[in-house]
């Protein structure tokens, strides 16, 4: 089930898998209700992962990833590096849950404009569970 609400200042939210993250109003969400898109093709999917242990996630998926290019944050609330090369770097973040982890993989054309990286930060501060209050 995908459910989208509206959200303060042009933006909605975005919930599915037991997730949410908010985007911005303009961007079209997929009939799945996984994944939205920009006009720009900036892009953002979302999905909810059972796991048995939060570091051994971390590790696990550092691992499969392999280059990365920046490391944001690696603690206890949060897992958010950087994969690729411009002009198609991607933001990829996991938030965990208990048992689950929120993950959100971010691609936003003109991702070093202000702009861009403002809406990718409001992006990513925005994911969690979606029964978090």
């Amino acid at each position: 089930m995908v459910f989208v609400l509206q959200h303060p200042a042009g933006w909605r939210l975005l919930v599915h898998d037991a997730c949410r993250v908010a985007v911005p109003a303009s961007w079209q969400v997929d009939d799945a209700g996984g994944a939205a898109r920009g006009e720009d093709g900036s892009n953002v999917s979302l999905r909810a992962f059972h796991i048995a242990s939060w570091p051994d996630h971390k590790a696990r998926i550092k691992s499969i990833f392999g280059r990365i290019q920046t490391m944001h944050e690696d603690s206890d609330q949060r897992l958010w590096f950087e994969i690729g090369d411009e002009p198609r770097i991607q933001h990829y973040v996991d938030v965990p849950h208990g048992a689950n982890v929120c993950s959100a993989l971010i691609e936003m054309r003109g991702a070093t404009s202000a702009d861009a990286q403002k809406t990718v930060r409001r992006i990513i501060d925005s994911l969690r569970d979606a029964f978090d209050r």
